[in-house]
């Protein structure tokens, strides 16, 4: 009974510090698909984000995060979304709170759905069940499926539905080749049965491999006449048009084309059709006489057109909402005068983040991406509603980045844009809140450019080529040629520098930081399938630039290292290692994390950690030992992982966006006192317990419940009436647990026990 009265005293020292929590999450992943219903914007990427849309820039008004599978569409439909996931059915959320979505149902869990529509009581979707194709009507009063179809079809796969009051039309095309793409026609019957009424082959659509450039077949409907976009072969061209006069005997009456548009999306408003391409345009088309199609207007959305497949579009209310998996973005167009198209808002998402830096006012986060758009700034002065700023190309990898005063030094790889100077380090300038290229030193050859680290005393920049990641290093072959430690001045910056010194280390290198007179570099080799020594960590000293090194055993990786002048943090595997600045023979102390280390950083006594799985925050005590102060598992679902911190926050930066942590060791203590107007009994409880208030009625109690080594197990917002609040929905087994809770005025943690 003495050893858990001492854990518990532990573990109450720990709750008095504010509990790491998450605050936000910026960027979020490249935006799949929008769904427009009147003035609210659903964006679909890592999460379901909605905007209202109804005034003159987009506000944010809910989030929806998924706990599995893909999300490959949704319906919105009296306050109810609808979302079909590749791996879990159709999840039912209640939005009649479109800022508080609650999940209440799952339906149709062995079916993998990808195309849905809802007409009044009903769902149409598409759907695949081992191997099979389906086109399913779903009851939405008792989700009873009423009828299916089977929509086998050789090598073809269903693409898209457009439903009028009698019929359904679907295009299939090629799965994985060049093939012949069809239309076939299935009657509903008032959404009753499903009746397969006629087909017609539609022509060879072009299939590139993978999501970029596969036909969409996308369906325009104008009077007996259908428009299907595809990049069809045998007559080149973008648009079949279709006559359904006779919809047992639909007819190819003329295929479109206007000098390779490369056509992908199409809709129809107001007797117009609305076209994307392949080169991030947006066209408007006037039909003449249903076969006659004249271009009125066509818009370049802001943004290059190297890597701008499958540009899709909604519109609704006179407005053109435009996304693209590459594009990063999701574009808002007023359409309201077809000759006059006008560009009205952007909002910015991100795509392949791999490393984050923090101004030295604290309000600002300068993010590299591996993707054409390389440096990303982002307001984090508000935390809770941060967003993205600014975006500049800088035309090659980004890989990692820091900031010193005005400036941003960015570590960069090669590029797909062969006409562009790239790689090496390039530098920018913070001017009125925009950075601006000032300089750039060329990458030496066969390297790769990944981390950088700035002696701002002695204006010296510390660059490291290698590897950067542990994400699908053999598949992405970004190993440098050329590892190693680069040394450039920063007393001038022209427009080319040159380095004055390079360190070989026959390593990948990893990470780099530096004090006022060492240098610390960590690196791994790529190769882990054979005996030998496979990861080091290695000092510099900057007076000589002699090398002392360090492996501390084999099989084993390393890609995060943080030095002070007393100590050397390091990742080694799922470990973070401490050593004595003056001695690296052997660690001092390690602690153990629940997956690889990824990034460090020290501030004061306290080490913050991130390893693939879970955000930590350790204090390194002055008797030499560690102790786990909060940490968050579960949180990320991405593999590239950096960190960086301000004043009030952590920001974890993941190839899907960063997420913003507050930060629990500077908000202070937040239970000065246990105060004892709170009482809990039975305690020891065995099915249920109860809590007793001072006051009669308490709005929005916060309670939460951990277990013995800290996980959080329960949280639930509380309304108290009678000053008794029974809790019989925690069953757990047998032990000591931790209960804190929180008021308007009261804060209280104990501990309670189950036998």
């Amino acid at each position: 009974m003495r050893y858990k009265a001492v854990i518990l005293l532990i573990l109450l020292n720990q709750f008095a510090f504010a509990q790491l929590e998450l605050v936000n999450k910026i960027g979020h992943n490249t935006p799949a698909f929008v769904a427009v219903y009147n003035d609210t914007l659903f964006v679909c990427n890592d999460a379901l984000i909605i905007y209202d849309v109804s005034g003159t820039e987009p506000e944010q008004i809910g989030q929806v995060d998924f706990a599995s599978g893909y999300l490959q569409e949704i319906q919105y439909n009296n306050k109810k979304i609808y979302g079909a996931f590749n791996e879990n059915g159709i999840i039912v959320y209640n939005a009649t709170n479109i800022s508080d979505i609650i999940t209440v149902d799952t339906i149709y869990k062995a079916f993998n759905f990808f195309e849905l529509h809802s007409l009044d009581s009903n769902l149409i979707a598409i759907g695949k069940k081992n191997n099979i194709y389906y086109l399913t009507l779903i009851d939405l009063f008792n989700y009873e499926m009423i009828d299916s179809l089977d929509l086998t079809n050789g090598n073809l796969e269903p693409k898209k539905i457009l439903i009028d009051s009698n019929y359904i039309y679907l295009t299939y095309g090629p799965r994985n080749s060049s093939d012949s793409s069809e239309l076939h026609i299935i009657k509903h019957n008032s959404f009753q049965t499903l009746e397969h009424l006629s087909s017609l082959n539609i022509g060879e659509s072009d299939y590139s491999g993978g999501r970029h450039n596969s036909p969409i077949l996308a369906i325009a409907k104008n009077n007996n006449f259908l428009y299907i976009t595809s990049m069809y072969h045998d007559p080149d061209c973008d648009i079949k048009i279709i006559d359904i006069t006779n919809i047992l005997e639909p007819q190819i009456v003329k295929c479109w084309d206007n000098n390779g548009i490369k056509a992908i999306d199409i809709a129809m408003e107001n007797q117009m059709i609305y076209l994307t391409n392949t080169k991030s345009q947006l066209f408007l088309i006037q039909i003449e006489q249903d076969t006659a199609l004249n271009i009125v207007s066509r818009i370049r959305a802001p943004i290059p057109d190297y890597y701008n497949h499958d540009f899709l579009l909604n519109i609704t209310n006179n407005k053109a909402y435009l996304n693209n998996w590459d594009n990063y973005a999701v574009f808002a167009f007023d359409i309201s005068d077809e000759y006059s198209i006008d560009n009205l808002y952007s909002i910015e998402y991100g795509h392949d983040w791999r490393d984050v830096c923090v101004s030295e006012s604290g309000d600002k986060l300068y993010a590299a991406v591996w993707n054409c758009y390389q440096l990303y700034t982002i307001d984090v002065s508000n935390p809770k509603s941060a967003y993205i700023e600014n975006r500049k190309e800088l035309f090659g990898s980004g890989w990692g980045i820091e900031s010193s005063g005005d400036f941003i030094y960015s570590a960069m790889g090669d590029t797909t844009v062969s006409t562009m100077s790239t790689g090496g380090m390039v530098i920018s300038q913070i001017t009125d809140s925009v950075p601006e290229v000032i300089s750039w030193l060329p990458p030496r050859q066969g390297n790769h450019d990944v981390q950088v680290n700035i002696d701002q005393q002695n204006k010296l920049a510390y660059i490291i080529s290698g590897q950067p990641t542990a994400y699908s290093e053999e598949w992405e072959n970004h190993s440098s040629h050329n590892p190693g430690l680069r040394i450039v001045s920063l007393e001038q910056l022209t427009d080319t520098l040159q380095e004055d010194h390079f360190i070989t280390i026959d390593y990948q290198c990893r990470a780099i930081h530096s004090t006022s007179d060492k240098i610390y570099i960590v690196a791994t080799d790529t190769v882990l399938n054979h005996d030998g020594e496979h990861c080091g960590l290695f000092q510099i000293n900057k007076d000589s630039y002699s090398i002392k090194q360090w492996h501390p055993q084999i099989n084993a990786k390393m890609y995060a290292v943080y030095a002070t002048n007393d100590y050397v943090y390091c990742g080694l595997g799922d470990s973070i290692l401490c050593f004595s600045a003056d001695d690296l023979s052997e660690p001092l102390m390690n602690y153990q994390l629940d997956d690889i280390c990824m990034d460090i950083f020290v501030e004061d006594e306290y080490i913050i950690a991130i390893s693939r799985k879970s955000l930590y925050i350790i204090e390194h005590n002055t008797d030499s030992t560690f102790k786990l102060i909060d940490s968050i598992s579960n949180i990320y679902n991405s593999e590239f992982r950096h960190l960086t911190l301000n004043n009030n926050n952590i920001f974890v930066q993941t190839s899907n966006g960063i997420n913003i942590f507050n930060k629990p060791f500077e908000t202070g203590i937040i239970y000065p006192s246990l105060k004892q107007n709170i009482t809990i009994f039975p305690n020891p409880f065995n099915s249920s317990f109860s809590i007793e208030f001072e006051s009669q009625q308490v709005d929005d109690a916060i309670i939460s419940i951990f277990d013995i080594s800290g996980k959080l197990i329960v949280k639930r917002k509380e309304n108290i009436v009678n000053k008794i609040l029974e809790i019989n929905y925690f069953n757990p087994k047998n032990g000591i647990y931790i209960i804190q809770i929180e008021t308007n005025n009261t804060k209280y943690v104990g501990k309670i026990m189950k036998y």
